[in-house]
């Protein structure tokens, strides 16, 4: 696709003279008419199949333990978040006013008589209608809060560990808890928990050491902001009084399934760990437009692809729906584009500065099967090096990059793209070119 404008540049030769003075010469010759008096600018929409070669998409950047707040989620489609909890351990000794006395003392054989889990909710962020019961578990498998997943306890260089059954292994239920819905006064939960919980989830030594939630209702969403245990606690020292210890919560993160398809038709950037999508440039040596001047009336010709035509460039790229609700985008994503510094080292490899050190957000709603779009990111001058011929005292720009969401992770949900080339909002490059009348255009 190719369009074109042109205009004369008298204005500017006339600026020239006023700068010039009483001198009528250019700065390069004595003869003015060798300054050409017109320019003509095209459009060119250089389709995905011309320039993109190599995509792939790679996972596993960051971890859902990164994450501020935790979602637990059960889609009628089947898609469902658990988040997993860890708290530290509960303090080796209390101080305990005795009765009758001003003096506290310490006692370390204090003993827990009972606790209760607090959940948080982010009540302005609930999908489906209640009431919500949410099932607490008691893990009893060891993991690992970084790496564990739906399918892996742990996946860590060292090895992959997987769960017992998917999605937390087999888990001992310890209570359940339930929020009345939008619309109600309380804006957490609180479940009930025993002693043998508390000594599972506070046991400093327990590898398995661990809390799951998970929402018992399809069709429903919380977003969980903060998590607390409370613990009671008696020592004999005055046993009439009950001590509150509150351990500091160590570790979240969520496992989910399913996961979003990295096939080849698509570029993925984002998620929870978080996905980018890498591809390589392979720019052609010239691209046809449609010039009276240049081709003939009703020609076209093709013109040479060179660094000093390139007024501007940009990689549009056209957003696709989320597969289910749990998977699109909560929130803007800001999309970067990187170079990629050493590709044999994909999907590892350490990436260059943002091509466009601005970026480009996207809002959720582009990501919504009604509310698809175009959006550009600017690369003009990456892409004028690209075309660059080599040279030994100068750095070879690299022709791979990648696509990500910063920061990684975001959150949960995944931008995803168009990549057929053959499909409707494929990828294509728009790039404006000059050329003046009497410069070879081949």
């Amino acid at each position: 696709m190719i369009s074109r404008r042109s205009w004369t540049l008298g204005f500017l030769l006339a600026a020239g003279g006023l700068l010039a003075g009483c001198s009528d010469d250019t700065p390069t010759s004595s003869d003015p008419g060798l300054l050409p008096v017109e320019v003509e600018t095209f459009e060119v929409l250089l389709p995905a199949g011309d320039f993109l070669r190599d995509l792939r998409n790679d996972g596993g950047y960051g971890s859902a333990s990164d994450l501020d707040a935790v979602e637990v989620r059960l889609d009628e489609g089947g898609f469902e978040v658990r988040p997993l909890l860890r708290f530290g351990a509960l303090p080796g000794f209390v101080d305990v006013l005795p009765p009758d006395s001003e003096t506290t003392q310490r006692d370390s054989t204090f003993t827990t008589v009972g606790g209760r889990l607090v959940l948080n909710l982010d009540t302005a962020s609930v999908t489906g209608e209640g009431p919500f019961e949410i099932e607490v578990s008691s893990l009893s498998e060891p993991w690992h809060p970084r790496s564990a997943s739906w399918a892996f306890a742990a996946d860590t260089l060292g090895g992959q560990t997987e769960w017992s059954s998917p999605g937390g292994g087999e888990a001992r239920v310890v209570g359940t808890a339930s929020w009345p819905g939008p619309g109600a006064e309380a804006d957490s939960l609180m479940v009930e928990v025993d002693t043998m919980a508390i000594r599972e989830w506070t046991d400093p030594e327990r590898a398995a050491r661990g809390i799951r939630l998970r929402l018992l209702d399809e069709g429903q969403a919380l977003r969980v902001t903060g998590a607390s245990l409370r613990t009671d606690n008696v020592s004999e020292i005055n046993p009439d009084t009950t001590i509150l210890l509150q351990p500091q919560r160590q570790a979240g993160t969520m496992v989910y399934n399913p996961g979003p398809e990295a096939g080849p038709d698509v570029m993925l950037a984002g998620g929870a760990p978080a996905w980018r999508s890498s591809f390589r440039f392979e720019l052609p040596d010239s691209v046809a437009v449609a010039s009276e001047t240049l081709c003939g009336e009703g020609q076209t010709c093709n013109i040479a692809l060179t660094p000093d035509r390139v007024v501007f460039a940009g990689l549009n790229l056209t957003t696709m729906a989320a597969p289910t609700d749990g998977l699109a985008p909560a929130g803007e994503m800001l999309l970067d584009l990187r170079p990629v510094l050493a590709v044999d080292r994909l999907p590892r490899s350490p990436l260059g500065s943002p091509i466009n050190p601005d970026g480009v957000r996207v809002p959720p709603s582009a990501f919504t099967a009604d509310s698809t779009g175009t959006w550009e990111i600017a690369m003009s001058r990456y892409f004028r090096d690209l075309l660059r011929p080599e040279a030994e005292d100068l750095d070879v720009a690299p022709d791979n990059v990648s696509l990500i969401v910063v920061p990684e992770p975001r959150h949960l949900g995944v931008a995803r793209f168009q990549a057929d080339p053959s499909a409707e909002g494929a990828p294509f490059l728009r790039i404006i070119l000059t050329t003046s009348p009497g410069v070879s255009v081949r």
